[in-house]
């Protein structure tokens, strides 16, 4: 499409020249007309660089070299899913990195504060045995080691109290950063999902503006594409209404590929493929949503 309007704008640059030869257009005209052509031809060697980066980089996630990247796809070959949800149960969003990574690491600071209350508290194994046998001396004697590792055990959290008590200090102040780093990585996760859905209903809505302006100017060409052949009107005018289509016919496609790829960033924020809107009405978590269009 961008190649045929610069084909039509160097046409009109042409025409414009020739009028000038004839003395029906002035100076200004024809500059006007050549700078529109090499201004709209400087837009088709970026628009070549941005395919072929693109088709290395989908040659490259594919486990292809640049080389190798496949062909170039037809716009149409590309669909979208049948029914793009505008409500998304949040228990889909657990299956983000992000989450389970941040819900590791809130489970990992937790344990670490039952370790480090566990450290607070004597560890030692008492035995019946002493209850059960008889009194004698070599008994007394032979335990006396016995007691004094039950009483260490029993002094040494009392001893190094203040150090169990700072390690426990600093397991929950690391249990509380990992808490709130959880549910600021929750929200973020909402916000996202959020964002990409506002983001689809109003592609969908210029999407729908897009396609019947190329309709409308679609028309206007044809009808006066009819009204040269019957000489009611000169051959510029003509190009100058393909222009007008091929430019909408642009924007079209530019509004349709913004919601491709809104499609998959919204598969990429939820972490997997969204489901039915049905569906996520009946999940029993909260949901995110998007409310109706500004009015």
């Amino acid at each position: 499409t961008t190649e045929r309007l610069v084909a039509l704008a160097n046409a009109q640059a042409d025409d414009m020249a020739k009028r000038y030869a004839l003395g029906a257009v002035s100076h200004t005209d024809l500059l006007s007309a050549q700078q529109s052509a090499a201004s709209l031809a400087t837009s088709l060697p970026v628009l070549r660089q941005q395919s072929s980066t693109t088709r290395h980089a989908l040659a490259v996630l594919l486990g292809r070299t640049p080389d190798a990247a496949p062909p170039d796809l037809d716009l149409a070959s590309l669909t979208l899913p049948p029914q793009v949800p505008v409500v998304v149960p949040s228990e889909l969003l657990k299956s983000r990195p992000d989450i389970q990574a941040a819900d590791a690491a809130l489970k990992a600071a937790a344990a670490n504060v039952g370790a480090a209350t566990a450290q607070m508290f004597p560890s030692i194994t008492l035995s019946a045995a002493l209850g059960q046998a008889g009194f004698s001396w070599p008994m007394v004697t032979s335990g006396a080691g016995a007691l004094w590792a039950i009483g260490a055990s029993l002094s040494q959290p009392i001893f190094h109290g203040g150090a169990l008590l700072a390690q426990r200090r600093a397991a929950l102040q690391s249990y509380d950063a990992a808490n709130a780093s959880y549910r600021q990585t929750v929200l973020a996760a909402f916000q996202n999902v959020a964002d990409q859905l506002a983001a689809l209903e109003h592609d969908a809505q210029a999407l729908d503006s897009a396609s019947l302006s190329a309709r409308s100017s679609e028309g206007v060409y044809e009808e006066t594409n009819a009204r040269y052949r019957l000489g009611a009107v000169p051959w510029y005018a003509v190009r100058q209404s393909e222009q007008q289509w091929r430019n909408a016919r642009l924007d079209e496609i530019r509004y349709r590929g913004s919601r491709l790829s809104d499609t998959a960033a919204l598969f990429q924020a939820m972490g997997s493929p969204p489901v039915a809107a049905d569906a996520g009405k009946s999940s029993a978590g909260a949901a995110v949503k998007v409310g109706a269009a500004s009015e």
